[in-house]
């Protein structure tokens, strides 16, 4: 794993690449946001640590940059702890927020939390399982879409439309119980054949 620090203090990216270290992670410095851009685009990293205030311009510039292309996870780690700052940073895109001064134990947890959802998101059960063919996992995505759609407007009954496979649900993507779908705040009646 690649981390890319965006740090203009050399000093301390060099002791959070130090209490970071484990085997099989890799980190690449940058001290701007020119020189952040090359890094990127040459090592592709696979986490980034961000701070704001770079000698040749913001981090929230580069935060911009970075999700024009890419959803590899940022944390920005920074001086600035003001509550808008924070606003800010996570409205543009970046997943996680820590003021400095910081608990390398902390930032230790919340870094591996982001590769852990990173790699979540990578893996699709569906994809590596020949269990499933490729209109099962078209129909996964149909259904998923509608479930959103029906979640957002709060229409539970539009639901009942829609059949659903057995593998989906033991997938544990959805809750059964005596007939009823169960997703996060609503419960429809299936009707199954």
């Amino acid at each position: 794993m690649r981390i890319q620090i965006v740090e203009d203090d050399r000093a301390l990216s060099e002791g959070i690449a130090m209490a970071l270290k484990e085997p099989g992670t890799e980190f690449v410095q940058s001290v701007s946001v020119r020189a952040a851009r090359e890094v990127f685009e040459e090592q592709k990293p696979g986490l980034i640590i961000l701070d704001i205030n770079l000698p040749d311009g913001s981090g929230y510039d580069y935060l911009r940059w970075v999700r024009e292309r890419s959803q590899v996870p940022v944390l920005i780690l920074t001086a600035n702890d003001m509550e808008m700052d924070e606003v800010m940073g996570l409205t543009l895109g970046a997943d996680d927020y820590m003021a400095k001064p910081f608990s390398l134990a902390v930032l230790r947890a919340r870094i591996k939390v982001l590769l852990r959802r990173g790699q979540a998101q990578k893996e699709d059960v569906y994809e590596k399982d020949p269990f499933y063919s490729r209109e099962q996992r078209a129909k996964r995505a149909c259904l998923h879409a509608h479930l959103a759609t029906a979640a957002r407007v709060k229409y539970p009954a539009a639901l009942q439309r829609y059949k659903f496979d057995a593998p989906l649900l033991a997938a544990g993507y959805l809750t059964l119980i005596s007939g009823d779908l169960y997703l996060p705040g609503m419960a429809v009646r299936l009707h199954w054949g």
